[in-house]
């Protein structure tokens, strides 16, 4: 038997939290929320799964890959997100062969007892297997979000009642159903997201596996994480760091890479990974993503713009700033060797007549830099490049390197945009291409006819250099860029 699971919900209703991670990597109790999904079909022995997966797929299958660290063995499909499920599975086509399917999502939480589902669907289609082509597992009358189906042909039965919206639902199922013990949880809301930890975190989803060890009753610790167990209560996920003078009281989840600092005190709280919570803080009934405080009681987004106070750790990390110090210090190098050829071209312009004044001109564009803005959200800053207003076209653009040492812009990076330009993309691709730093050159500009290529495609160029790039990448492309010195139009005259 093989699994097909749909797990290609946008997350639009659990934004901020969705702005990083897709809604099948959301933390639960500290672990991604498809690892349970995937842990549960082992139990059941399905050891082969098809994963339905949105705009977010590459960070999907960058942490599960080909399974093999879960046991199991995953393919992919990409869906333009919250699809129908039977025309997702029309699209699957013939790649599907005949023989028995459970299909379930994995951007919800349950602890359905696939098994005794599977043995129950098991005795009915003995009887009957042709008249019975899916079988729908239900709680307590109520859509619970998984069904057996028993490929024989190419007919797809409609199962549309397995959109997320629908689980859970009461509905009638036009279609044989057997009763299933368990639990589900939709994850619909923030509110929702936030108690369901809890209710993780209580105990009330029994046979769900929890990340790391116990260290006392009320206290689970993830690996490489350092925190005194004395008066803490929660679970504490990987490379986590609270101060010995801190405090975690009842039901905190405090997920991976985060920080808590001297005299805080969390109370029934979920914390995002990779956040820092400051000094003297009390945070109660609430979720804390980077620099959001989310009131649950209330619902409630507050932007903090004190990086003392929360942080999201993933701006900076060692990593970023020694790319950020290598395309600095590469650019410096740069100006300094062409120094005299700049200083050169200087003096023949001036003594051509040109007034100092109009040696160079200016144009404006977005840097890399970002300010909180009066309503607490982050904003780039506008920054001024400088080029030559004559000389061939390689020289031309040299004063630009200044910004790159100032740090305004990468040598390598998405097209930067100018202040008559959008600020933030509509389209998936756009927000993907919006999250790398704006460079001199664009890895678009040095592909072989760049030039020609329509505006949607330089936008999906840059979106996947977005979700691809590493200092190792960028070295690439500026050793592209060198050899393009030697192209004929790197002389030209005209921009």
């Amino acid at each position: 038997m093989k699994a097909i699971i749909f797990a290609d919900r946008l997350g639009a209703e659990l934004l901020p939290l969705t702005e990083k991670l897709p809604v099948a990597l959301l933390p639960i109790a500290t672990k991604p929320l498809l690892e349970y999904v995937l842990e549960s079909l082992l139990v059941a022995g399905i050891t082969e799964a098809v994963l339905i997966i949105s705009p977010d797929a590459d960070l999907i299958e960058t942490h599960f890959q080909q399974g093999k660290a879960w046991n199991i063995r995953l393919s992919y499909m990409l869906s333009r997100g919250e699809e129908s499920p039977r025309d997702l599975l029309t699209r699957l086509g013939d790649s599907l062969s005949e023989g028995h399917y459970l299909l379930l999502r994995g951007d919800v939480l349950s602890n359905l007892e696939v098994i005794s589902f599977l043995r129950q669907t098991d005795k009915l289609i003995q009887h009957c297997p042709e008249e019975m082509p899916i079988i729908a597992g239900t709680l307590t009358d109520r859509n619970a979000g998984v069904v057996f189906w028993n490929k024989q042909s190419s007919l797809i039965p409609d199962i549309d009642f397995l959109g997320y919206q629908r689980i859970f639902s009461p509905q009638i199922l036009l279609c044989p159903c057997v009763e299933i013990s368990g639990k589900v949880a939709l994850l619909d809301s923030l509110k929702n997201f936030h108690a369901t930890n809890m209710q993780v975190l209580a105990g009330e989803f029994n046979n769900l596996d929890l990340a790391g060890y116990r260290a006392n009753i009320d206290l689970w610790i993830g690996r490489s994480s350092k925190l005194t167990t004395h008066n803490n209560h929660g679970i504490v996920g990987a490379c986590c760091r609270v101060h010995p003078e801190a405090r975690l009281l009842k039901q905190v989840v405090l997920n991976r890479h985060s920080i808590v600092d001297c005299g805080t005190v969390l109370e029934n709280s979920v914390v995002m990974p990779d956040t820092y919570i400051g000094k003297y803080l009390d945070v109660r009934n609430a979720i804390v993503s980077g620099h959001y405080l989310i009131r649950v009681d209330n619902s409630s987004l507050i932007p903090v713009v004190n990086s003392f106070l929360l942080t999201d750790l993933t701006h900076k990390t060692f990593g970023h700033l020694f790319e950020e110090a290598t395309h600095r210090g590469l650019a410096l190098c740069a100006l300094l060797l062409t120094a005299p050829l700049q200083l050169l071209l200087a003096g023949m312009m001036y003594w051509k007549g040109q007034s100092p004044r109009t040696l160079l001109q200016k144009t404006t564009w977005y840097s890399n830099h970002a300010e909180f803005n009066e309503q607490g959200m982050r904003q780039a800053q506008l920054c001024d490049l400088f080029e030559w207003r004559a000389g061939v076209r390689w020289i031309r653009h040299l004063p630009k390197l200044w910004a790159v040492v100032r740090g305004d812009l990468r040598l390598i990076g998405v097209m930067p945009k100018t202040p008559s330009a959008p600020t933030e993309g509509i389209e998936v691709w756009e927000k993907v291409r919006d999250t790398a730093p704006a460079g001199l050159l664009s890895p678009c500009q040095l592909v072989k006819g760049a030039a020609s290529l329509p505006i949607e495609e330089q936008l999906l160029i840059e979106a996947h250099y977005a979700r691809t790039r590493s200092l190792k990448q960028d070295i690439y492309w500026m050793g592209k860029a060198l050899t393009r010195l030697f192209a004929k139009n790197a002389w030209s005259k005209q921009i």
